[in-house]
């Protein structure tokens, strides 16, 4: 049996396996959608308009075109009438042409097989970068193979440069526009084009041309005509066809006609190519003749545009970035850019050039390489055959090669060099190989890496040297006055000349000359640069070697030693201009070297980095910029530029001193400042004039500020060749590293180290130092700021100072008194700040309390406004993390005092009226870092709870505040009471402190810790009593509605009665006194925020508590009833502005409710989501902003915002409605629309107000366009209904709509559950569900048409009492759509249309898709086709095929086997299978597989075939389908077998003459059949186009008139045989 539904599954497998199971229980033909992809597709009106679009010989003629963005892309169709369609014929090319209006990448696409998807198979490049304004055009050959009918054209332009490929018919674009027009392809023409024309094998006189053949043809006529010349022609019967005589280095238009026989021809594909250059002569290279390229000529036009230097060098390729050009000429191979240039464009080694060959490295991507050839006959015989050349790359990793070839490039050799970086010119020699030949080629192959410079190449020279130079030739240990200079001497050389020039100087040439390597080069200037050349000399008979020359510097001369002695100490501030020695202002006296000499590592005077080059010269800058320490006035000092350099490296500021000194110790001392970061100075010192260091001395990292240094250098072993070496080390951070003041001496009495202060408390401290060397005894000063200095002696540290005044700043001073012979030292110094007081105890008892609102200026005590009041303490006393009144961050420094701000800035819990607050900066504050605020208390009460209450507020994050309790004066804290996170708004917090254990000197600790987060923590009206009292705790406020509320919470043990005062934002307040929890509030209005206030009453000793508070907002009231009766229905199409009934243009009338009321969850018209505050009221919107179903004309809808809602939140928009009517039931229809996504809208109902919600009545997701929804509501629902749309967000790309609800009693309601089954060809059955409760005498009216029909345009069926209707007479291949309503009489009307639903009918199955209507193969060619095939499944036929293919399109064949094995061959991509069965019935099976090929892949065709397993004489059956379930349909042949002398009986059964005929019949001869039977012509296509019921006479007729011309099949079926025949109709 046949599955004709399998038919329309495209791929093969097991996934498509599934898929057909699942349909075997679906009638043929079910209903599919059948729409190009035309959302998503981007695009931007421009610079890439599609203005105008032809076909030539077609009415295809489309211009004056337009672009218009809707829906966010660039996108339009137009109708398949006109100007704006075609039809195309297959197998004939055509001419496409369309005009951009700027620079655009093109393509098209034919849906070819009528799959409604553009596949990469039916693509066509038109152009890669359109000229503006000017038509571009491509060849279009319609293949044989496409399926009749309409079918789609897309046309894509983009930005040129971009990607507009095979792939890209769906792709979004970000420019160019989208368009789509309906063609219609036509019967193949007699002749048909072939297709696929490729050319290869290109050389310089011949190419290979390629094609695809087509049936029907003889021959193939290629003609080739040069520009400008004769053409040449070839015929073949094959592709391909060779060309040869051809002229080098041409561009040839090509084209392919079909021969037909006769006269008949195909019209011609086309095409070009350019042929091959000619081979480069070879330059002849000998003893006496070298070669040699300076490349300063204007290059050549040889094979492209100035693409070579010389007749003997070839480039390869000849165009783009990777090939080769003269330095200053790469616009000629069409290089991107100019960028990647070196200097200089020549090589200056050996001779002034002003050009190169450059090959263009800074544009090439993915590693492309390009070659220069150079062409040589090395017929030389004596000496060495040498490459030189000069090369130059100054980065990256591109490279150069060279290999050598001596078959004349047929293969190269193994690489001979390989060359990366070169930062300036440099000579390159190469010992090329023995064995060189008359067809030599030396190759240079570059190989880019898309960096930022190219390379080049000078100054080719090949030749025979008989003297060949010296190589390897580098100087090594260069100082001022010499140098040695090593090389490894040339081939033959006796002795070598050596001359050394200074620039700018005399020339001196070594003598006697030297024989051999190294030589010593002596008597040189310091700090001069120097070039040394070498010249071997190999005799008389050889001559002289070509020069080697080389470039050095001598090194600076040593500096001299600055004398320091017992009374001659060397001192350097660094304010004199630092002197140009050894470069350029690079030491800052005659005693200084300074290494490197330049860069960023290189130290400088401050101010003058640009000295030594320095990348950022002000960047990293200290200050101030000279040292004040001692109270020095300079403004410069010594700078290293850590900022720029690179992490690790180091400079050197070496200073010579001749330590002649004998009494004392020898010391260091200076300035150091390094504000931050790792970088580091490291002292060290020789005393070999720099030969060699000792171990570091000295090792310092950060100093905030200038800093004193004194160092101890070795007391023994200094000489007068001393240097002390100040190394720097680079942390590439963010300040440098400053020096100043340098002072070396002999110090006979030295100062104190290690001086420190500790142990320091409100009145002591202990100052510890390090004693001097020669110290008898300490002279101690203390000194307050602006105070009085006291001063002591002592003879040993530590030194304990008392006395001292709390919270203030001390300098101490140390001087080391070594007696009358070596006297004092210099003094040390030391700063320290005394702790600040204790607070005093705030009086806390039972008629007392402490109360605190943080009004008053806060007060400095131990730092800068750092207090409220007297008794409170602040840790730390600056900072991000020390609390401060909220408007004085500055005074604590913090970073951003601003920031993280909340409001108000003061609390008014309980009416509190105040303006200002604490506040803990954690906006600022490093995570995890705590702030203490400390309150110091005496809690002297007896009688009460001891109470702590304040206001709190934290918005957001996860800082905290935790309270504790100290009884012991802050010694040690007990647990956390309490700790607290975040309050939205400012809340009074309150907290009962121990009934037991508080003391005199209690401290309350406030303790916040940050997060680092968006805003700060607030700390008001802080309060510490007795309570005889206690306020209620626990407030909250539940069940609020529009009217009531209900007000819970926890009452004290001492309550009697609680007063609630209840406050409206706006009104008048109201009072009632409840004995417990909780109170119920009544006579609220609706939408209103209220305070309430709750006071507990302890009888007449304890009194009333403080007010506890609560807030809250009533709810909106609920919405009127709209009546709905038999006659008055309720519309809503959300065209007017929304009204703000609960919040802000929240409902579209009075009838309806939102929830929420604002937020990217809540509903609103679709071009207001400001006023619900959503994040982006533009993103996720919907075309058409509102619905057009129906014919609807209005612009606006109910949108609900999942673009930015937040995934799985919801919205409800809900509609009250009295349902008064007692008609039929209620209906409810809207529109809808949500083109893409997860998210949905669910539509519930309560018939009781809303106390509850039936089940969903629809769920809803994704709608591509506006659809009309019709649901009944309950037979239940009464006055009180409420219809709520529940829409759920997916966090998605689209927005849902909601247009035109209407609710109505309706009589006549709509059908729903349209179908369309068992398509065929020309037919379909229709049906739908009649709607539950149809009146009597119900009819249903059908309206039909091809798919985009206007209602109203189509063909109608009325009268219909069945829920079924069968249509006939479709034409195939053809896309239908239909609509149904139900006609209720006269009384109740029509309901409205349902629908439409879309089908598509398919092509007609051949007549041999069956086993049963096989075609018998004999001794001619057989043509058939596969299109409309289905899959036969009869008992026995295997599945899947040998490829693998599931579902196979397959049409039927029958031989006769006269073999066990017979060739057989078959062409056409739609024959990928062939399968042969034999069987006893072609109907009943079995069948049994005796043989299966397959071919290699989807679309190609199955090879040369050699059937096994035969028995000869016995009848199989042969199939032929696709290689996969999906691959495209289309015509074959299968050649002609063996059919021995049965062939030749079954010729002579059957004779049709004329044949061709032109007679408008065909007569027909049967011989030795008798019997009834029937004729069947079918044309090219398999379509039954003639049948004649046959007598049982011999010779009978057919007619043929009407016909086309062309190929037919006829098919005779009589006697139980069926013959076949091809004829021709003229």
């Amino acid at each position: 049996m046949k599955k004709p539904l399998l038919a329309k599954l495209r791929g093969s497998g097991a996934h498509a396996l599934a898929i057909a199971a699942l349909l075997l229980t679906s009638a043929a033909g079910h209903a599919q959608t059948t729409a190009y992809c035309a959302t998503g597709l981007g695009g931007v009106c421009g610079g890439n308009n599609i203005t105008t679009l032809g076909i030539t010989g077609t009415t295809l003629n489309a211009t004056g075109l337009t672009c218009a963005t809707t829906g966010g892309q660039a996108y339009a169709t137009y109708p398949a009438t006109g100007a704006t369609t075609a039809t195309l014929s297959s197998g004939v090319p055509y001419t496409l042409s369309t005009t951009l209006s700027g620079a655009s990448i093109v393509s098209v696409w034919i849906d070819y097989n009528h799959n409604f998807v553009f596949e990469a198979s039916e693509w066509t490049q038109v152009t890669t970068s359109s000229p503006t304004g000017t038509p571009v055009s491509v060849q279009l050959i319609i293949p044989t193979t496409a399926v009749q009918g309409q079918t789609g054209l897309r046309i894509r332009s983009r930005l040129a440069g971009n990607a507009n490929g095979a792939t890209d018919a769906c792709t979004s674009f970000a420019s160019g526009e989208t368009k789509d027009f309906t063609v219609t392809i036509g019967a193949p023409v007699a002749c048909p084009t072939v297709s696929g024309v490729t050319v290869t094998n290109i050389t310089a006189t011949g190419a290979s041309v390629g094609f695809t053949p087509v049936s029907g043809t003889t021959s193939y006529t290629v003609t080739a005509t040069p520009t400008g010349g004769t053409p040449i022609t070839q015929t073949g019967t094959t592709s391909p066809i060779t060309l040869s005589g051809l002229t080098a280095s041409t561009t040839y238009t090509l084209s392919i006609v079909s021969n037909c026989g006769g006269t008949t021809t195909s019209a011609a594909a086309t095409g070009s190519f350019a042929t091959g250059c000619t081979a480069a002569p070879y330059a002849t290279v000998n003893n006496t003749t070298p070669y040699t390229q300076d490349f300063e000529a204007t290059w050549l036009s040889q094979c492209g545009t100035r693409d070579i230097p010389a007749t003997n060098w070839r480039n390869t390729p000849i165009t783009g970035d990777n090939s080769w050009r003269r330095d200053d000429d790469g616009a000629s191979a069409a290089w991107t850019s100019t960028s990647g240039a070196y200097t200089p464009a020549g090589s200056p080694l050996g001779s002034t050039s002003l050009h190169s060959a450059r090959f263009h490295s800074y544009d090439i991507a993915n590693r492309e390489n390009g070659r220069l050839d150079l062409s040589l006959n090395m017929a030389g015989s004596n000496g060495t055959p040498t490459l030189t050349f000069d090369y130059i790359n100054t980065s990256g990793s591109d490279s150069l090669k060279v290999y050598v070839s001596t078959n004349g490039g047929s293969t190269f050799g193994a690489m001979l060099l390989g060359l990366r970086n070169a930062s300036a010119w440099a000579r390159q020699t190469v010992a090329l190989p023995a064995g060189l030949t008359a067809t030599t080629v030396i190759r240079l192959q570059a190989v880019g890496d898309y960096g930022v410079t190219d390379i080049g190449v000078d100054n080719v020279s090949v030749g025979y040297i008989s003297c060949p130079p010296v190589t390897a030739a580098s100087l090594s240990n260069i100082t001022g006055t010499s140098a040695s200079l090593s090389f490894t001497p040339g081939a033959g050389a006796g002795s070598y000349i050596v001359t050394v020039t200074p620039t700018g100087g005399t020339a001196t040439t070594i003598t006697p000359a030297p024989t051999g390597s190294p030589v010593a080069l002596t008597g040189l200037t310091p700090s001069t640069a120097y070039t040394v050349s070498i010249v071997g000399n190999c005799g008389t008979t050889n001559g002289n070697s070509t020069a080697v020359t080389l470039t050095f510097n001598t090194a600076c001369a040593a500096a001299p030693y600055a004398t320091v002695n017992n009374t001659t100490p060397y001192t350097q501030d660094f304010e004199a201009t630092w002197l140009s020695l050894c470069g350029t202002r690079e030491t800052p006296a005659v005693n200084w070297r300074n290494s490197p000499l330049t860069g960023n590592n290189s130290w400088r005077r401050e101010d003058d980095g640009a000295s030594a080059a320095w990348t950022g010269p002000t960047s990293g800058a200290y200050t101030p910029t000279g040292s004040t320490v001692g109270g020095a006035t300079g403004t410069h000092s010594a700078r290293f530029h850590t900022y720029n350099a690179t992490r690790g490296t180091s400079g050197q500021l070496d200073l010579a001193v001749n330590m002649a000194g004998t009494n004392g110790i020898p010391t260091l001392s200076f300035d150091y400042i390094n504000t931050s970061g790792s970088d580091s100075l490291v002292i060290a010192v020789s005393t070999n004039g720099g030969t060699s260091f000792g171990s570091t001395l000295l090792k310092l990292r950060t100093a905030t500020a200038w800093t004193a240094q004194t160092l101890a250098l070795p007391t023994t072993g200094l000489t007068a060749t001393t240097i002390i070496r100040f190394t720097a080390f680079s942390d590439f951070g963010t300040t440098d590293i400053g020096l100043d003041n340098v002072r070396v001496s002999y110090v006979s009495c030295p100062p104190v180290t290690g001086v420190s202060v500790s142990n320091i408390t409100t009145t002591t401290a202990s100052v510890d130092f390090t004693a001097s060397p020669n110290g008898g005894s300490y002279i101690v000063t203390v000194t307050p700021t602006g105070g009085t200095a006291t001063t002591q002696t002592v003879t040993t540290s530590p030194v304990n100072l008392t006395g001292l005044t709390a919270s203030t700043n001390y300098t101490v001073s140390i001087v080391a008194n070594c007696g009358a012979a070596n006297g004092n030292s210099t003094a040390v110094t030391a700063t320290f700040r005394t702790d600040c007081l204790p607070a005093p105890y705030a009086t806390v008892n039972n008629t007392t309390p402490y109360t605190q609102d943080f009004e008053a200026t806060w007060l400095s005590l131990c730092g800068i406004n750092e207090v409220p009041g007297v008794n409170w303490r602040n840790t730390p006393t600056t900072g991000n993390n020390s609390w401060r009144r909220e408007d004085d961050g500055v005074s604590a420094a913090w970073t951003g005092p601003t920031s993280g701000a909340y409001t108000p800035t003061g609390s008014t819990v309980g009416g509190a009226t105040g303006t200002h607050s604490a506040r803990f900066h954690t906006y600022n504050a490093t995570r995890g870092t705590s702030g203490q605020l400390d309150l110091a208390v005496n809690m002297a009460g007896t009688n009460g709870i001891p109470t702590l209450s304040f206001d709190y507020i934290n918005t957001s994050g996860n800082d905290s505040v935790s309270v504790s309790l100290s009884t012991n004066g802050g010694t040690s804290f007990g647990r956390t009471l309490l700790k607290l996170t975040t309050a939205a708004t400012w809340t009074r917090q309150t907290l009962a402190l121990p009934t037991t254990g508080l003391t005199a000197n209690t401290i309350i600790r406030l303790t916040a810790f940050s997060d680092f987060g968006t805003t700060d923590i607030g700390l008001d009206n802080v309060r510490v009593s007795y309570v005889t009292c206690p306020a209620v705790t626990a407030v909250t406020a539940t069940n609020v509605t529009a009217t009531t509320a209900t007000v819970s919470f926890t009452a004290p043990t001492a309550g009697v009665s609680y007063t609630l005062t209840v406050t409206p934002a706006t009104g008048t307040p109201t009072t009632q006194t409840v004995t417990a929890s909780p109170a119920t509030l009544t006579g609220l209005t609706p939408n209103t925020a209220y305070s309430v206030s709750i006071v507990a009453n302890c009888s007449a000793a304890n009194g009333n508590s403080v007010a506890a508070a609560v807030a809250f907002t009533t709810e909106c009231a609920p919405a009127p009833y709209v009546l709905v009766n038999n006659s008055t229905p309720y519309t809503q199409d959300f065209e007017a502005a929304w009204l703000s009934q609960c919040g802000t243009n929240e409902i579209p009338s009075v009838n309806w409710r939102g929830k929420p009321v604002t937020g990217n969850n809540s509903w609103r018209r679709e071009d207001d989501g400001a006023s619900a505050a959503w994040t982006g009221p533009t993103s996720g919107a919907y075309t058409p902003t509102s619905s057009t179903v129906g014919g609807a004309t209005g612009t606006h809808s109910a949108r609900f915002h999942t673009y930015n809602a937040t995934r799985g939140t919801s919205g409800q928009l809900d509609l009250y409605v009295n349902l008064a009517g007692t008609g039929a039931a209620a209906g409810l229809t809207f529109d809808y629309i949500n083109t893409s996504g997860a998210d949905s809208l669910n539509v519930f109902v309560s018939v009781n107000g809303g106390s509850t919600f039936g089940r969903s009545l629809v769920k809803l997701t994704t709608a591509a366009a506006w659809t009309r929804q019709t649901l009944s509501l309950p037979a239940n629902a009464g006055a009180t209904t409420i219809i709520r749309f529940a829409a759920t967000s997916d966090f998605g790309t689209t927005d849902i709509g909601l247009d035109n609800v209407r609710v109505t009693y309706s009589a006549c309601l709509p059908v729903s559950n349209l179908t369309a089954t068992n398509v065929t060809s020309t037919g379909a059955q229709l049906g739908f569900t009649p709607p539950a409760g149809a009146p009597t005498g119900t009819t249903y009216e059908i309206e039909y048409g091809l798919q985009g029909f206007t209602l109203g345009s189509g063909t109608k069926v009325t009268g219909l009492t069945a829920p079924t209707y069968t249509l006939t007479g479709l034409t195939q291949s053809r896309d239908y759509c239909f609509y149904v309503r139900q006609n209720c009489g006269t009384a109740n009307g029509n309901s409205s249309y349902a629908g439409p639903v879309c089908f598509t009918t398919p092509l007609p199955v051949p007549a041999n898709d069956e086993p049963c209507g096989a075609v018998a193969l004999g001794n001619t060619v057989t043509t058939s086709t596969n299109v409309g095939a289905s899959t036969s499944a009869q008992n026995g036929i295997a599945l899947p095929t040998c490829s693998g293919a599931q579902l196979p399109k397959d049409v039927w064949f029958t031989f006769t086997a006269t073999a066990a094995s017979m060739p057989m061959t078959v062409t056409g991509t739609a024959a990928g299978v062939v399968q042969v069965y034999s069987s006893p019935s072609c109907s009943a099976g079995p069948f049994t597989r005796v043989f299966c090929q397959a071919g290699p892949n989807n679309n190609q065709n199955v090879g040369a075939l050699t059937i096994t397993g035969l028995t000869p004489g016995t009848r199989y059956y042969m199939s032929v389908s696709g290689y996969g379930s999906g691959d495209t349909q289309g015509s074959f042949t299968i050649g002609a077998i063996a059919t021995g002398t049965k062939a030749q009986a079954d010729t002579d059964a059957l004779l049709v003459y004329p044949n061709p005929s032109n007679t408008g019949q065909l007569t027909l001869r049967l011989n030795g059949q008798t019997g009834a039977g029937q004729a069947t012509l079918l044309n090219a296509l398999g379509q039954v186009v003639a049948t004649k019921n046959l007598s049982g006479t011999t010779e009978q007729t057919l007619s043929t008139r009407g016909l086309a011309t062309g190929l037919y099949t006829l098919r005779v079926t009589v006697a139980g045989q069926v013959l076949t025949r091809k004829v021709v109709l003229e």
